[in-house]
């Protein structure tokens, strides 16, 4: 069902889906056939996960968003400047376009500009955050996580 609030010129769509939840939504468009069809696609998409089980395609933002409002710890800024780096090289891709092919090209960039020690923090950041993607978050949002390699540091 398509409807508009009194506050916002965007329609907005509710629907019950087939767990019985309600899914109410903001569409983010003022045309009326376009948020309809946003509407179906949430939908279907919906069924497939719970009548096919398959399982919703995340962004690597998704993952960066859900990892900072987790993050219980003191060193939260710089985890975002890491992100920060990584951000033109894995945004707009799913978890699982993510491959160690993908990481060993941002690891080969950073150690033009950084020490190996940096280049480790990056890679275990990105590592902690695929790890976490596949073994705690709601059923694993991607079934394995690329195996990243660590640079040996002389001491």
């Amino acid at each position: 069902m398509l409807f508009k609030r009194k506050n916002s010129h965007y329609w907005w769509y509710k629907f019950t889906d087939l767990s019985g939840n309600t899914v109410r939504q903001s569409a983010k468009t003022t045309d009326k056939r376009k948020a309809q069809e946003l509407a179906d696609k949430h939908k279907a998409q919906l069924w497939d996960q719970i009548k096919l089980g398959h399982k919703p395609q995340y962004l690597w933002e998704d993952s960066v968003v859900k990892w900072i409002n987790e993050a219980q710890k003191n060193s939260i800024a710089d985890d975002i400047c890491m992100f920060r780096y990584l951000d033109p090289s894995l945004s707009d891709m799913t978890l699982d376009q993510i491959s160690r092919d993908q990481v060993e090209k941002i690891i080969a960039q950073k150690l033009k500009l950084a020490s190996l020690g940096r280049v480790n923090r990056i890679t275990a950041l990105n590592r902690a955050v695929l790890r976490k993607t596949e073994r705690e978050w709601s059923w694993g949002w991607i079934d394995k996580a690329p195996a990243i390699r660590r640079l040996k540091v002389k001491r």
